[in-house]
């Protein structure tokens, strides 16, 4: 069945791009409504933007969505991949500014928030994705490709020249979709993949600045490397954590299919762009896809 949060909660935090602080309250939603975000900020234009694949307009370094008055939030990936982990179908996401706070630079804090304030059934029956055909999308040596399955597979690879990441590769399966239990939600993610965190590189961090980037990014939210190795005290929270976080993104991107996708997905360097072009090319031809309840 669908499901929604239990009550309505809120949070602040700072922007990873933006720096600015804001407030975020997420409410329960009636069923099929989706997750919407609101922009409580906004006068005089539409301030509810639908998390669909669709709505995307932007994928420099974040995922971010526009409604058609122009009106965006950015950074929405994290916490879609929590949405998802916790069977969310339905929220209300209010927020007085155009970021989605960065948290620790995971989706681990959303899922504990939803986790405080429970869960709960709604009467209408889940929408699933169904992938019918192989369908891949690439820009290079990058691509991401997804093939029918019956239960969702994300096998991811990365390839940065740097020492401490290099070459690495990760196989995330899910069956969270045979449980109708509300207490179960994705105990695979939320162990393995929910803490990795976003990362990123202290030679790039003035020319993000500069370009309006990475104002907010402290190594309090992402995981931060230099030529000789990690700048975090604390180290990694896993020792391949750069593709888990790879996969979280993944997720949180293709959650905004607006349903939950069962299928096989293999992807090489994939980001946020590629993860948008694949979804557009799976509901581009109806023989792609099956949808079930």
């Amino acid at each position: 069945m669908q499901r929604t949060i239990a009550k309505e909660f809120e949070f602040s935090g700072i922007g990873l791009h933006s720096g600015d602080i804001v407030d975020v309250v997420i409410s329960p939603s009636t069923p099929n409504s989706g997750i919407i975000f609101r922009r409580t900020d906004i006068i005089g234009r539409s301030r509810d933007i639908a998390a669909k694949f669709n709505n995307v307009s932007d994928i420099a370094l974040c995922t971010t969505l526009n409604n058609s008055d122009g009106v965006s939030v950015h950074t929405v990936e994290h916490l879609m991949s929590a949405l998802w982990a916790c069977g969310i179908d339905n929220a209300l996401i209010t927020i007085n500014g155009s970021e989605i706070p960065i948290m620790d630079g995971s989706a681990a804090p959303f899922i504990n928030l939803i986790s405080s304030v429970g869960i709960i059934k709604q009467n209408l029956k889940k929408r699933i994705i169904k992938i019918k055909e192989y369908i891949s999308v690439s820009q290079g040596n990058n691509y991401i490709e997804a093939y029918p399955d019956d239960k969702l597979t994300i096998d991811f690879s990365i390839d940065f020249a740097h020492r401490v990441i290099g070459k690495q590769n990760y196989v995330f399966t899910d069956d969270i979709l045979h449980s109708d239990s509300v207490d179960i939600k994705s105990i695979t993610f939320i162990n393995e993949i929910s803490g990795a965190r976003t990362f990123g590189f202290k030679s790039d961090l003035e020319k993000l600045r500069e370009a309006g980037f990475a104002r907010g990014a402290s190594l309090s939210n992402s995981i931060g490397l230099d030529d000789e190795g990690i700048l975090n005290d604390d180290g990694l929270r896993f020792q391949n954590e750069f593709v888990r976080h790879k996969i979280l993104d993944c997720i949180g991107d293709l959650y905004l299919a607006g349903a939950n996708i069962v299928g096989k997905i293999k992807a090489h360097r994939s980001g946020h762009m590629l993860n948008n072009a694949m979804l557009h090319k799976l509901f581009d031809v109806q023989r792609n896809y099956e949808i079930i309840h």
